[in-house]
């Protein structure tokens, strides 16, 4: 079968969708079988654009632009435009390598984010390559609602098999999780068990990371895209062999092994981003006592009135407030200012969203917040108080 053909492979919701994807994925990154397109379900509460974009980003009757490709997938699309990212075996290989040799000795994954996202992607290859036991929760790409219950279900499934077979387990999480799981202290005593707790897809609240550390568990903050496979920076350092530059404008930039070989259907991005070996994000951050620090995206950031107003920095803000589980700030259009920030907001108890004196409370509590970190042009125009955010296929809230 030759390497250059590519099929499609639709990804059912829960665990039996993650054991099916194994079963391809594998022949896939060893070459023996044909390149894949991992293809999410389109759901309901997935946005109309990113729905149509994301079919078309993964479009499979195209030939291949790379012949080193083994998986297309798409980008989380939280800029509205996910885009289809051809991966290499090598480059898939050597992200699971350096992770694992960052994070202690392979052992077993529970895989409890979108594979049809990088970072649940990377819990299973980085399985496969090092031949250990893959366990999936069984809520998993949206099959059921994240809780700590259903997930201290499987954590004690995976931290089990690990015991048994003499090695430590490992899982991947993103904060939203995180958030919820740090007040039940069941859970929170499962995740202890872990030989590391690897935290992407965004940036991890301080009040969180401090509570789980504080409780024994070895959390590791990691910065990373689609386009690197996932995180290549822990806890603010490079992986080895992974090199990050920040220019003099502040924009981040990342070479190494880990890079996928472009854009599907995108020359015209491939030209932008990838240059001289080196891909160009659409971040920007600094360097402080040796740690890269995110601030946010470059498109993030608008203008209000005459101020420049961080999106992410408003959100990350947001994040700090005990009650607040997940937020994202978007860009309205406004005749007077030019734009003005939105804020959507997910609380920790839906019971508040039908009281309008906590809410009142919780709404003035977080624009101080914001004025006070982000400065009072910062301050949220509007707050949409919901139970939950769409969210993208690999598991982003989006709007």
């Amino acid at each position: 079968m030759s390497r250059r053909e590519l099929v499609s492979v639709p990804v059912a919701a829960g665990a039996d969708g993650v054991r099916s994807l194994a079963r391809v994925l594998g022949p896939a990154i060893e070459g023996s079988g044909p390149a894949i397109a991992i293809t999410p379900r389109v759901t309901a509460n997935m946005p109309e654009r990113f729905a149509t974009a994301l079919t078309a980003a993964l479009e499979v009757d195209a030939p291949l632009t790379h012949d080193d490709v083994a998986v297309i997938i798409a980008t989380s699309g939280s800029n509205g435009e996910p885009r289809g990212v051809e991966l290499s075996a090598a480059a898939l290989q050597a992200t699971a390598k350096l992770t694992q040799e960052a994070l202690g000795p392979p052992g077993n994954w529970l895989t409890a984010l979108p594979v049809t996202g990088i970072g649940g992607l990377m819990t299973v290859i980085r399985a496969l390559i090092h031949r250990t036991e893959i366990v999936a929760w069984s809520g998993v790409g949206g099959a059921a609602s994240f809780t700590p219950a259903s997930f201290a279900a499987a954590a004690t499934q995976v931290l089990t098999t690990a015991g048994v077979d003499g090695m430590p387990a490992y899982v991947s999480l993103v904060p939203t999780q995180l958030a919820r799981i740090v007040d039940d202290p069941v859970t929170t005593e499962l995740l202890a068990g872990f030989g590391a707790v690897v935290s992407g897809g965004g940036a991890t609240p301080e009040r969180i990371s401090e509570r789980l550390r504080a409780a024994g568990v070895n959390l590791v903050t990691t910065y990373g895209l689609t386009e690197t496979c996932g995180g290549v920076v822990y806890d603010g350092r490079p992986l080895p062999g992974v090199d990050v530059a920040v220019d003099d404008k502040g924009i981040i930039s990342i070479a190494g092994p880990t890079l996928a070989s472009g854009y599907r259907f995108r020359p015209d991005l491939d030209k932008k981003r990838f240059r001289d070996g080196w891909f160009c994000t659409n971040d920007f951050g600094a360097w402080s006592d040796g740690r890269l620090e995110v601030f946010g995206r470059i498109d993030d950031v608008v203008k209000v009135g005459g101020s420049k107003v961080s999106l992410t920095g408003i959100t990350n803000a947001l994040l700090r407030h005990p009650r607040v589980i997940t937020a994202l700030t978007r860009a309205e259009q406004d005749e007077e200012w030019g734009s003005v920030p939105v804020s959507y907001v997910v609380p920790d108890s839906i019971s508040v969203l039908e009281q309008p004196a906590p809410l009142e409370q919780l709404q003035s509590e977080l624009s101080q917040l914001v004025a006070d970190s982000q400065g009072r042009a910062s301050v949220p125009r509007r707050f949409e108080f919901r139970a939950e955010l769409p969210q993208t296929a690999s598991g982003k809230p989006t709007i």
